[in-house]
């Protein structure tokens, strides 16, 4: 369980923790968000899921962005409706479905 190895408390728990209770309220939701990419990155390359695990986040961080451009019936939903396609269905074709 990656929830009981030192890696867990002293790479993201305690620096974490450290950082939310000393910043200011303005910056604890980019704290937060940050250490919980870093934790997930971390783990899935190194415990869990690999690199397709981890390029899952990538692939949310990048639609996070790019939506932001998004419009009612604009070109650019089709650029993002492609690029989840192409992002997407390769790794989901390349491992056994069963």
């Amino acid at each position: 369980m990656i929830f009981n190895s030192l890696n867990y408390y002293f790479l993201f728990l305690f620096p974490a923790a450290l950082i939310f209770k000393f910043i200011s309220v303005k910056w604890r939701p980019r704290v937060l968000s940050l250490s919980a990419a870093f934790f997930y990155r971390y783990f899935s390359l190194n415990s869990f899921g690999g690199v397709a695990g981890a390029m899952c986040l990538s692939i949310f961080l990048w639609e996070c962005f790019v939506s932001r451009w998004y419009r009612l019936r604009a070109a650019i939903c089709l650029f993002g409706v492609a690029q989840s396609i192409l992002l997407v269905c390769p790794p989901k074709i390349g491992t056994k479905m069963s």
